[in-house]
C-alpha cells in the first residue's frame, strides 16, 4: 500500500512539473532582454550587445502592453510610440499570451517561465529565449 501511494505521489509531481498557470503571470512584468532565438531550418540567432529589451507590463485582469524598448549606455530608456496589447490566458494547462495591433493578431505559447527567465514560441514555430533585464539604480 505504501509502494502505491508513493508511486501515485511520484507520478502526482512529475505531472505538474513543467505546468504553468495563471497565477506566474506576476513574473512577467518588467523588461526582457533577449538572449537568443531559435528558428526553425536556420542557424540559432544570438543576440548579443546592443540593449533592446521588450517592457511588459500585465494587469490584475490579465491584460497588458508589450513594447520595445532601446537602454541607452546612460542607463535610459527610449520607447518606441508601437506597444502590442495583449492578453494572457490558460489553455490546456499552458499559459498563452493574445497579441494584437492595429495590423495583426496572433498568438504565443509560454514555454517556460520564472522570476528571471522567460521562452516563448509563437506562431512561426520561433522560440524567443528572454532573461530579466536587472535596473541598476546606482548609475547616474
Amino acid at each position: 500500500m505504501r509502494f502505491l501511494i508513493l508511486m501515485m505521489l511520484v507520478f502526482f509531481l512529475i505531472s505538474c512539473e513543467n505546468q504553468r498557470n495563471i497565477g506566474d503571470m506576476k513574473y512577467l512584468n518588467g523588461y526582457w532582454q533577449i538572449q537568443k532565438a531559435e528558428i526553425p531550418d536556420v542557424v540559432i540567432k544570438n543576440y548579443k550587445g546592443g540593449l533592446k529589451l521588450d517592457y511588459i507590463e500585465i494587469k490584475d485582469d490579465s491584460t497588458g502592453i508589450r513594447k520595445k524598448v532601446k537602454v541607452s549606455l546612460r542607463n535610459t530608456f527610449k520607447t518606441t510610440p508601437n506597444q502590442e496589447k495583449i492578453k494572457v490566458f490558460e489553455e490546456e494547462r499552458n499559459l498563452k499570451l493574445k497579441c494584437k495591433t492595429p495590423y495583426s493578431k496572433w498568438t504565443e505559447n509560454i514555454l517556460y517561465l520564472s522570476k528571471d527567465s522567460l521562452i516563448i514560441k509563437n506562431q512561426d514555430n520561433k522560440k524567443f529565449y528572454y532573461s530579466k533585464y536587472q535596473i541598476d539604480e546606482t548609475k547616474p
